[in-house]
């Protein structure tokens, strides 16, 4: 087993095929045209808190990438979060402790006739996502045919879709239930009550410890990717110098827009569902205070009829005690994707005062005492998981060429840093699994095993 791998992309998705594929023998290089590891994971400190600009949480659902972690000697940075969350409702944030199994009985975050119809529904719902893997959404494509909020009111009633369904599905898929596909209801369902916890250091932390063990080449250019019987050839450009590379294999673990004028045969795959893609935007606006947090909660939801602006809402200290300094706040406010691309026109010191109104408006203890404030704009970070993505997303799974060139889910998009190691580490199983059946068996001579 080995041979010589290119992996194009040093995300999360592209260092877990990366790393995969040296454990398994084989010489790799990683490119990025970027100067640091980790795409959209990264983290930064300023003045003492440490924002992570891009994903955010972490659950004990996410098995392999926190594999991942422990497999680099992160296992002692791996610390609980708060397990407390906040809805917002009618101007206020109503406080749900998920340790406690009575919190969202005894809270008014819906009515007790809702309570009963939620139960119930979820009694009803739990067949469906029994053993169901909430980051393999492709393997339920042909459940994909309606949207979030059609597929929550055959089990609930209008106020848990609009109140519980629709903020945790904003969180979940970036935007609310009536844009989302149906598949997200079952995907954040399954995922449930799991454990929050984080990585102290921050979300850049893993990409960065994977990387280190790797031969990355940062600043470079990946022009074209060809491939023969024999070899894959990639047409590179690194300090305005064009070269080649060679492989035995090569992964494509960049977006689908990118990696289309790379690899040739991705246009013809691609078809109309390839062309129809949408950009996944997203704004993250980090605010310091010095004050403490006025809240338990790591996690705050907020429903779409709260505002169609704000998607999701996160304390950072209570996520892990390093993100602020000791008595401080760090409060992250993302932005809801149909709305980024017009709040992208804003300035940065806009957007900051409108993301610092709208958290004091819920927590005015917070009011005169803000000492920072940053942005950092995503235009893309994945696609729009409509109705119809997952099953057309399985579809042109199903229509690539077979042979040395191989792609992550990066290509596709949307589903957070679980499934970014997901498809990395499935994209690297089957370069090896292809391998294996290209090698031929030991022969055998007038009976006599091989040894």
């Amino acid at each position: 087993m080995g041979g010589k791998a290119i992996v194009v992309g040093a995300g999360l998705s592209g260092l877990a095929a990366a790393y995969r594929l040296q454990q398994a023998g084989y010489q790799v290089t990683v490119l990025e045209r970027a100067d640091k590891p980790g795409g959209l994971a990264q983290t930064e400190n300023h003045d003492g808190y440490l924002i992570d600009t891009g994903p955010d949480l972490i659950n004990k659902s996410f098995v392999r990438y926190l594999r991942l972690a422990r497999e680099v000697g992160l296992d002692g940075s791996i610390v609980p979060s708060s397990q407390v969350v906040d809805v917002l409702r009618d101007g206020r944030a109503i406080t749900v402790d998920r340790r406690k199994p009575l919190s969202l009985v005894t809270t008014p975050v819906v009515s007790f006739r809702s309570k009963l119809v939620m139960a119930l529904g979820y009694l009803r719902l739990r067949p469906k996502i029994h053993g169901m893997d909430p980051y393999a959404l492709t393997e339920h494509s042909g459940a994909d045919n309606t949207t979030a909020h059609e597929l929550s009111l055959r089990y609930f009633n209008e106020e848990v879709t609009e109140q519980l369904v629709d903020p945790i599905l904003r969180g979940f898929a970036g935007t609310g239930a009536k844009n989302a596909s149906g598949v997200s209801v079952l995907a954040a369902f399954a995922v449930g009550t799991k454990k929050m916890v984080a990585i102290e250091g921050g979300m850049g932390r893993l990409p960065q410890e994977v990387a280190r063990r790797l031969d990355v080449r940062y600043g470079t250019e990946v022009l074209a990717v060809a491939e023969d019987e024999e070899k894959v050839t990639v047409n590179v450009r690194l300090g305005g110098e064009a070269s080649q590379l060679t492989a035995d294999t090569v992964v494509l673990a960049v977006p689908f827009h990118e990696a289309v004028h790379m690899w040739s045969p991705l246009a013809e795959s691609g078809g109309e569902f390839g062309s129809s893609l949408k950009d996944l935007p997203l704004l993250s606006i980090s605010l310091g205070y010095d004050v403490p947090s006025p809240t338990p909660a790591y996690s705050v939801l907020v429903p779409s009829n709260e505002s169609d602006e704000a998607l999701l809402v996160m304390f950072q200290q209570n996520k892990a005690p390093d993100r602020s300094p000791k008595g401080k706040t760090l409060v992250t406010v993302f932005t809801e994707a149909g709305i980024t691309a017009r709040m992208m026109e804003r300035t940065d010191s806009e957007l900051v005062d409108w993301a610092a109104q709208f958290i004091e408006s819920y927590y005015p203890t917070l009011r005169g005492r803000r000492d920072l404030g940053t942005v950092a704009r995503w235009p893309h970070t994945g696609y729009w998981p409509t109705p119809g993505f997952w099953k057309g997303v399985s579809d042109m799974r199903k229509r690539l060429p077979k042979g040395r060139v191989h792609v992550t889910s990066t290509l596709f998009g949307s589903g957070g840093m679980e499934r970014a190691v997901l498809g990395g580490e499935r994209a690297a199983d089957r370069v090896i699994r292809e391998a294996e059946k290209a090698t031929p068996a030991p022969s055998r001579i007038h009976g006599t095993p091989p040894r």
